[in-house]
């Protein structure tokens, strides 16, 4: 089950839109601005210093127990990164 909920995953990748990704994955569990994204999660930095954007959290995605951001920089996909919950 969990192998099928990765192949099943849409694949999101820099440039994407929001409304691309929304539309791929749904709403995400959270949304934060740059500077509290930073605040929270320092020690993993996707987003880059200077950009100007915020991310979104998806959790249990692409399989349960991991955690899917995605940073923007403006409207676009900068980064994505996948862990697994377990990591932080």
């Amino acid at each position: 089950m969990i192998a099928h909920s990765i192949l099943c995953m849409p694949k999101i990748e820099p440039g994407m839109t929001k409304r691309q990704v929304r539309r791929s994955l749904g709403r995400p569990h959270n949304r934060v601005s740059q500077r509290a994204f930073e605040r929270q999660y320092r020690s993993m930095m996707i987003m880059g210093r200077g950009r100007k954007g915020d991310a979104w959290l998806y959790l249990d995605t692409p399989q349960p127990g991991s955690m899917t951001f995605i940073a923007f920089d403006g409207r676009r996909v900068a980064t994505v990164q996948i862990q697994q919950a377990s990591d932080q």
